[in-house]
């Protein structure tokens, strides 16, 4: 595994990025507790416009002050929407850019393992160990002396000058000749 650098890089990468989460999600809680202690329709013109429609419902001007103000406010409201919404895209985006850079600089901060070798006197299996190479270099040698063994005792059928395009005279056809 290549590493694309060190620890510190990511571990500065998880704290920016936790940063910049802690920022968004206090944006996020302002703006809900903006929300909640002013809800849209509980805005004073708000309410005296309907109130003076109430007792005067044929009033055109009130009636058109109204439905301006009410655009105004529902676009206020899907603003503060938007703004959530957008908010927590960023929030969740900050988070997982915290948690992946964080993960990363843990795994390239570890240390690898080093353990010791045991001495000679403490491994249990050197006997066996040892027992297997004497057994290993005995067939070795076994094999290479059956190969020359076989080369020595076998006749070849080639001839013995190296001319390979004559046959090669055998015991029988030397007492025919």
């Amino acid at each position: 595994m290549i590493a694309l650098g060190n620890h510190r890089t990511f571990a500065w990468t998880a704290l920016v990025a936790a940063t910049y989460s802690l920022v968004i999600c206090g944006l996020l809680i302002w703006d809900a507790a903006q929300r909640l202690a002013k809800p849209p329709l509980d805005e004073p013109a708000f309410v005296a416009l309907k109130q003076q429609l109430t007792k005067h419902p044929d009033d055109a001007e009130a009636r058109q002050a109204l439905r301006e103000l009410d655009i105004q406010l529902r676009g206020q409201f899907f603003h503060q929407q938007q703004f959530t919404k957008v908010g927590v895209y960023l929030l969740l985006g900050g988070v997982a850019v915290t948690l992946v850079a964080a993960r990363r600089a843990a795994v390239l901060h570890r240390r690898i393992p080093r353990p010791s070798l045991p001495s000679a006197a403490q491994d249990p299996e050197e006997p066996i160990r040892r027992w297997g190479v004497a057994a290993v270099g005995a067939i070795v040698l076994g094999v290479a002396a059956t190969i020359v063994l076989l080369h020595v005792t076998t006749p070849t059928l080639l001839p013995d000058d190296g001319d390979l395009r004559r046959p090669a005279t055998t015991t029988s056809d030397a007492e025919e000749n």
